[in-house]
């Protein structure tokens, strides 16, 4: 009785230490993913959404309904969108059905994981991959993000794929129906790229299979605006606003609209109130000292504030980007500073050089002998500034 006494203990010890060696042995990859985590979250300390303003209890519902939805969605792609707007809550029943189906699979997975331990390695992996994104710590305002799952998914893919080979050993006739399968993945690929195939598309897809979507509306506007098609763009920047009042790029997108069609003033105000919602935004910072230094309207330019504009603009692009910098020269013309407006101005030709743009070369060394002999430059009447988003001159 001892003996297998002391044999049982030696057994216990023996199997400590050997999960022990196991633990041990992975530890730099633990240490690694500590640092990537803290890294992470230092990177994005700007965009992490507050407790106050999404409190724990609302986001564990959450979180069961979004790791239902992450599998449902592998398994049958449907509704896909590039943006999910975050409910306001998430029901309970939603929440507790979740909860149910997710730890009946987690509890099959252990029951049959001695025999096919692919199952126990291929759902685990999915969960435990989905942590990080699965807005515990939100990041963002998307109720999920189907990108973030290209790891998670490996461990669905693991079940899948050494589930199939099981399955065709014992049932070799199995085989074949992989084939229409197949066919069926292909045709469900093709037509999820087909929404991607332009911009409006993309987007107009997102409104038809989300609800409330601030986000698919204002890029839409956005999009539509570049094709010239301004009354249906403005329709969906509005709509973008009601949904979302703190939308600084729907403002500005708005407000280029108004320049497109001569209402400066109107302009200038939706530029203030985008810089209201967002001070740091480069493009309205840029496109307002423009209209400030160039509008035809003279009581309506101001050459010292848009100096303030423009140089806080160049300051966060870090004078790279050539609109910042030809928006600069104009302002410092417009406020008398001619030399600094030679000097600027001298900068944006050779940003535009060494980016190869011919067109945007000639244009700034047309300004650039402008501001040389003391003049300033006004747009035409009505003016026609670049979009928001992608201001060139």
């Amino acid at each position: 009785m001892q003996n297998k006494e002391r044999g049982s203990r030696r057994y216990a010890t023996r199997n400590t230490l050997h999960w022990l060696s196991l633990v041990l042995e992975k530890m730099p990859f633990f240490i690694l993913s500590a640092a990537g985590c803290v890294a992470t979250l230092w990177a994005q300390s700007q965009v992490i959404v507050p407790a106050s303003v999404l409190p724990l209890a609302v986001r564990l519902g959450h979180i069961l309904a979004a790791c239902l939805h992450y599998l449902s969605v592998t398994i049958l792609p449907r509704d896909l969108a590039f943006f999910y707007p975050y409910p306001a809550t998430t029901p309970v029943v939603e929440a507790a059905v979740a909860g149910i189906i997710l730890a009946s699979i987690s509890l099959l997975a252990l029951r049959f994981g001695r025999r096919q331990p692919y199952l126990v390695v291929g759902w685990f992996w999915f969960l435990g991959m989905l942590v990080p994104v699965i807005g515990l710590v939100q990041m963002g305002i998307q109720a999920w993000a189907d990108r973030y799952t290209y790891l998670p998914l490996i461990g669905l893919f693991i079940l899948a794929v050494w589930g199939a080979g099981d399955l065709t050993r014992r049932a070799p006739r199995w085989r074949l129906g992989f084939i229409p399968l197949g066919l069926a993945l292909l045709a469900g690929t093709l037509r999820q790229v087909g929404y991607w195939r332009d911009d409006t598309t993309l987007f107009e897809h997102a409104l038809q299979v989300t609800r409330h979507n601030a986000a698919a509306h204002n890029y839409l506007g956005l999009a539509l605006a570049s094709q010239g098609k301004t009354e249906a763009a403005l329709r969906h920047l509005e709509i973008a606003l009601e949904i979302d009042p703190w939308r600084a790029s729907a403002q500005g997108g708005i407000a280029g609209i108004l320049c497109q069609r001569g209402d400066f003033a109107g302009a200038l105000a939706r530029y203030r109130q985008a810089l209201q919602i967002a001070p740091n935004l480069a493009e309205a910072l840029n496109n307002l000292a423009w209209l400030l230094a160039t509008c035809p309207e003279a009581s309506l330019r101001d050459g010292p504030e848009a100096v303030r504009l423009a140089e806080r603009a160049c300051q966060l692009t870090e004078y790279h980007r050539t609109a910042m910098v030809g928006t600069l020269a104009a302002a410092y013309a417009e406020a008398g500073r001619f030399p600094e407006a030679v000097t600027h101005a001298e900068m944006a030709c050779a940003l535009a050089a060494q980016a190869g743009d011919q067109a945007l070369l000639a244009r700034n060394q047309q300004l650039l002998e402008l501001y040389r002999n003391g003049g300033a430059y006004r747009e035409p009447m009505p003016a026609t500034p670049p979009p928001a988003t992608s201001a060139e001159r």
